[in-house]
């Protein structure tokens, strides 16, 4: 199933978006007062652009994962009592999976998990 228009457009969009707003505000640090930025700034500048658009691509491109099958034993060996006395265990059924969903747990409409 190929993947709808507007989620193979916004990473690029995005892209373009943050490439537009990083490199001529750089131009601008160059050409306006007090003075240009030294090497060093330009570089952790670059860097720091660079990682936001590594970071951004990794969280688009990066696959969620699943919930496993036992999650309901490790919530109670995990949680505390004051914790269960304030979120009540709900079961809830997918009937998509078949399978019980944690709380605040949804199906992604495109992978249909």
């Amino acid at each position: 199933m190929a993947k709808p228009l507007i989620q193979r457009v916004a990473p690029v969009a995005s892209t373009i978006i943050i490439s537009s707003l990083a490199y001529p505000s750089q131009w601008l640090f160059y050409n306006i007062e007090p003075g240009p930025l030294r090497k060093g700034d330009a570089y952790i500048f670059n860097l720091l652009v660079a990682s936001a658009l590594f970071c951004y691509y990794r969280a688009c491109f990066t696959d969620p994962g699943s919930i496993p099958l036992d999650w309901q034993s490790s919530v109670r060996l995990n949680g505390s009592a004051s914790d269960a006395a304030q979120l009540p265990l709900q079961q809830r059924w997918c009937r998509k999976c078949e399978m019980y969903k944690p709380p605040r747990a949804h199906h992604c409409k495109t992978c249909k998990r």
